[in-house]
């Protein structure tokens, strides 16, 4: 039985965006293999707090939500340049972290990039999970002033060092596989695909449309 540390970028939902379904299996599952699990999620919405406390109970899940931070000012800014997205990770989320890396554990396991700013101390014993990348997911975005584009210059350079700095990475595609690589020549980086508890969407199987008189041949548009 491993003692493993989780965070996440969003709550595990079973039916929130792509990333929480995966959040939800992932959690789920390793608790169910035995392991001792402590998960630490981001949660924006509040409203899903009781969604959470329903699916994970505090008698059988060690999970925790955080809000992001209210931020503003000028040591903001300079924050956002300095480290992207470092923003989402409040006082009280490092806080605990900390306290739980202090007990002792096995894994740190890194769901998105940016959380990847919270493991640089302990970065041999952790592992980095990439969803996507902005060099290859959002390069075609545009950026329509000064300020965007110093902040998309500022973020693409710290997607390069995060991932230098992680000798364990594993992504969703071949594709980001591939690019980290290339980023981190010297990493050990493996492609582990989403996974979805498909018990909690069944089939439903529908009818074939009907066809048309004729079999669809014949005399349509540009037939002659």
């Amino acid at each position: 039985m491993a003692r493993i540390i989780i965070i996440l970028s969003d709550p595990p939902l079973p039916f929130g965006d792509a990333a929480a379904r995966w959040y939800y299996v992932l959690l789920r599952g390793l608790v169910e293999r035995g392991h001792c699990v402590s998960a630490l999620a981001v949660c924006s919405d509040p409203r899903q707090g009781g969604q959470v406390a329903e699916l994970f109970p505090t008698s059988s899940y060690d999970l925790r939500l955080y809000a992001s931070p209210a931020r503003s000012g000028l040591r903001a800014k300079v924050e956002t340049m300095r480290r992207p997205y470092s923003y989402l990770f409040g006082p009280d989320l490092r806080r605990d972290l900390a306290a739980e890396l202090a007990r002792g554990f096995d894994v740190l396991h890194l769901e998105q990039l940016w959380t990847g700013w919270l493991g640089l101390p302990h970065t041999e014993r952790a592992v980095l999970h990439i969803h996507y990348l902005l060099g290859i997911d959002l390069a075609e975005a545009p950026a329509r002033s000064w300020m965007e584009r110093a902040r998309w210059t500022a973020a693409l350079r710290a997607e390069r060092w995060l991932l230098r700095h992680y000798p364990t990475i594993t992504t969703l595609t071949p594709r980001l596989t591939d690019r980290v690589r290339r980023i981190n020549p010297r990493g050990a980086v493996h492609t582990v695909p989403l996974g979805l508890d498909l018990s909690l969407y069944p089939f439903e199987p529908t009818a074939p449309a009907p066809r048309p008189p004729g079999g669809g041949r014949g005399g349509g548009v540009g037939g002659g």
